[in-house]
């Protein structure tokens, strides 16, 4: 496919690149594909609409309570981003990076355990 930028708007082309290329490219140990990630904001809404939650449904932590959408959430803003965990728990409002890290190892683990969660998030990459 061949896109000439001046047919877009600057805002409307970059999206359309990000979109096209970013999974085929991303690279966790090179910094700069970080770059050509959807927003965290993208990232949020494509859990809520998929989970059919709100963004305040994200934000539940009680002990004994298993968040899906938020720990799915949060695992994708590592692993698709690469945000850094004291980014991730200002987000949620969690209290130490601890908790992110250990969500995001959790979900990482259960990928591995849980095909229906593994192809859940397979899904969610996915969409754009």
């Amino acid at each position: 496919m061949f896109y000439t930028p001046s047919l877009f708007e600057p805002e409307s082309f970059i999206t359309l690149i990000k979109e096209s290329f970013y999974l085929k490219k991303a690279r966790y140990d090179v910094p700069e594909s970080k770059y050509l990630a959807p927003e965290t904001d993208v990232i949020i809404s494509i859990v809520c609409e998929y989970y059919n939650v709100v963004f305040e449904d994200l934000l539940i932590s009680r002990r004994g309570f298993f968040n899906k959408p938020r720990n799915v959430v949060i695992y994708l803003l590592r692993h698709i981003r690469g945000d850094d965990l004291n980014s991730i728990k200002e987000v949620f409002h969690i209290n130490t990076y601890i908790t992110v890290s250990s969500i995001v190892q959790k979900i990482a683990y259960m990928t591995k355990t849980d095909r229906k969660l593994g192809k859940e998030i397979q899904t969610l990459k996915e969409i754009k």
